[in-house]
């Protein structure tokens, strides 16, 4: 029978499927959109400079962009929040825009060094909310007291009891102000902290109308500027699909007129679904653009694979978009080092981008990356093929997709590879190579799963359990982990999308690994604690927490299976130590244990791979920017710096 779901909040219609894993009839997930009901309480605690205070209406020109703001108590407020100096609004538009979009452009509002010096009011009450704000940015930023540095934040008493506002967006020079008082809470200063380093709101981008509809009607008239859009393309970007989990994100009833007690919506989704706002941190799309903005020197997106038991290749993918790669070989030199690094056929990935590897046999390694056009690309290297040199890169057809999207490849068999990313649109697709298929000149597709669309930053996870079997992982908007399942004995091939909830709290990212049959589910919330949930072959566990402990913000986890019994979780935590945790079927969660104690480079991921029964290796980047590896053997051994 038909039956409706949802995924990435959009409402899809598919055909039954057969079950995702044991061929067994399942349900959809029925439906109706993901929907929050955002409460009077939000709404009166949205950020704003000067809540409830009337305004007078004026436009001009803020950093070469057009725009419609109040005049408050002498103030100069845009989009409610953002609080302008006099001299930084003109009359008379400039001859060149400068910047715009759902980030700044231009490199004068960039902190140097991503050092922000900062000063706390004395008389401020409750600081903690201010550092603990601090802690959500320091994956990226260092904050350092100032002492006397000439551009810095002071975070003040606001003038109103509800105040929350920023006066720049990015660096402006000079001493910035960040506005607060009693009703400003942590999450409205992670938020205002956002604007200080170069965020506009995510509902000003140039493509939202893509994405959402405005209900004017529903708007209190002296907010109506609050909605106008501040990013042209010609002097800004928008950065990753339309991001509803940013917390530079309002909720569906900013700013709205009350009808019978009720806040009217202002904000909808195409699909009509309206959703709370999210104030617990950074979303991934959050993080990608502020790594678009302040794009990392040092090797950053770090992927490793296996050859065999003997051998591993690392790949790192610099914040400036060098693809490098380096091995280890131990029948080479006594196994006493890595050798590299070498260029990859001197691609470049776009700032911030990725490169993920796959090793679908000994001596043949493919990997992909999104180029500076937002195509995918991939490059080959085979033993015995060209000499061991690498070949490529080669377009994987034609599907575009954000810079800084993640590609995740997957080796069904030595002959088989399948490509999944999420596209421009937010759809998820596939495409597929087969040595069989066209001589193995290329890939088909690419397929939109079952309609599939992504709109919560655009990261997937897939895993392989056998010659015909895929599975594939998304996040919805409305926080939930979605599966689609692919069978080669299925009729239609895919199926999905199925629900699988969340831990109780909005799932920010999700890392799939598949032992057999089995699939584990490694899962990060927006409040940074990480879950699991695992399918045993015929059916999952319940959501549990991985005992306690937060990962750090910018930071992915990785895991890896060395027995068919056994798997081990890595994350970075906020003292930026590397963590793992690890548990046998039937057992429970161990503590998390810091691997030998070492500190790494904040922002840093993880890679862990296992090469051997019992083994595993792990690659970090330090905080002298190189690349680090630790050995486990029963015991820790490391850390070692590669080349």
């Amino acid at each position: 029978m038909r039956k409706l779901f949802v995924i990435g909040g959009l409402l899809l219609t598919q055909w039954a499927m057969q079950g995702c894993m044991d061929g067994s009839s399942v349900t959809m997930d029925n439906g109706s959109a993901p929907s929050a009901s955002p409460s009077d309480l939000e709404r009166t605690h949205i950020e704003e400079a000067f809540p409830g205070q009337a305004g007078i209406t004026a436009t001009g020109y803020y950093r070469g962009l057009k725009i419609e703001y109040q005049i408050i108590n002498g103030k100069n407020v845009l989009d409610g929040d953002i609080i302008m100096d006099d001299n930084e609004i003109s009359s008379t538009p400039p001859l060149l825009g400068k910047e715009s979009g759902a980030g700044t452009t231009g490199p004068f509002t960039r902190w140097a060094n991503t050092t922000i010096p900062y000063v706390i009011d004395t008389g401020l009450a409750n600081q903690t909310r201010v550092t603990d704000a601090i802690n959500h940015w320091s994956y990226k930023f260092t904050f350092v007291k100032r002492t006397n540095q000439a551009d810095y934040i002071t975070f003040q008493t606001g003038t109103d009891p509800n105040a929350c506002g920023s006066n720049s967006i990015g660096r402006k020079g000079g001493k910035q102000v960040i506005d607060m008082n009693s009703g400003c809470s942590t999450g409205n200063i992670i938020h205002e902290i956002g604007h200080a380093v170069g965020l506009f709101h995510e509902m000003s981008r140039a493509d939202r109308d893509n994405y959402i509809t405005i209900n004017t009607a529903n708007i209190i008239s002296k907010y109506a500027g609050n909605f106008n859009k501040y990013s042209p393309v010609s002097s800004g970007f928008d950065w990753q699909p339309f991001d509803f989990n940013s917390v530079m994100m309002y909720p569906s009833n900013a700013f709205g007129t009350t009808v019978n007690g009720v806040v009217q919506t202002t904000i909808v989704a195409k699909n009509g679904s309206s959703w709370a706002r999210n104030r617990a941190g950074l979303s991934e799309g959050d993080i990608s653009t502020i790594e678009k903005m302040y794009p990392s020197a040092n090797p950053m997106w770090i992927s490793s694979v296996a050859q065999d038991a003997d051998r591993l290749d690392v790949f790192a993918a610099s914040g400036a978009g060098a693809i490098t790669t380096a091995a280890w070989d131990a029948a080479v030199d006594g196994g006493n080092g890595f050798r590299g690094w070498w260029s990859i056929q001197g691609g470049v990935t776009a700032p911030g981008g990725s490169v993920d590897a796959v090793s679908r046999a000994d001596n043949k390694i493919d990997v992909f990356t999104v180029g500076t056009d937002s195509r995918v690309y991939t490059a080959a290297w085979d033993h015995f093929v060209s000499n061991g040199v690498w070949r490529g890169w080669w377009a994987v057809s034609n599907l575009t997709v954000y810079p800084g999207s993640h590609v995740v490849p997957i080796a069904r068999t030595p002959t088989n590879l399948d490509v999944f990313a999420v596209g421009k649109d937010g759809g998820i697709y596939t495409a597929a190579w087969d040595q069989a298929v066209d001589g193995g000149n290329g890939f088909r597709g690419w397929w939109q799963i079952l309609g599939g669309v992504s709109l919560s930053g655009g990261q997937l996870s897939a895993v392989t359990r056998g010659a015909t079997a895929l599975d594939v992982y998304a996040i919805g908007t409305d926080g939930d982990v979605y599966q689609a399942s692919w069978n080669g004995s299925q009729s239609a091939n895919w199926g999905g999308w199925w629900s699988l909830g969340n831990p109780g709290t909005l799932v920010n990212q999700v890392t799939a690994i598949a032992r057999g049959q089995k699939i584990d589910l490694i899962a990060v919330g927006f409040d940074r604690r990480v879950f699991y949930r695992g399918w045993n072959g015929s059916s999952w566990s319940n959501w549990a927490q991985i005992s306690s402990g937060v990962a750090a913000e910018g930071s992915r986890i990785a895991a890896a299976s060395r027995n068919p019994s056994q798997l081990d979780v890595f994350r970075v935590g906020t003292d930026n130590k590397v963590y793992t945790a690890g548990k046998t079927d039937g057992g429970s969660w161990s503590a998390w244990t810091a691997v030998l104690g070492g500190q790494i480079r904040p922002g840093s991921q993880i890679s862990a791979v296992s090469r051997k029964t019992n083994q595993l290796d792990i690659f970090v980047t330090g905080t002298n920017g190189k690349v680090w590896t630790a050995a486990w053997a029963g015991s820790w051994a490391g850390w070692w710096q590669l080349p």
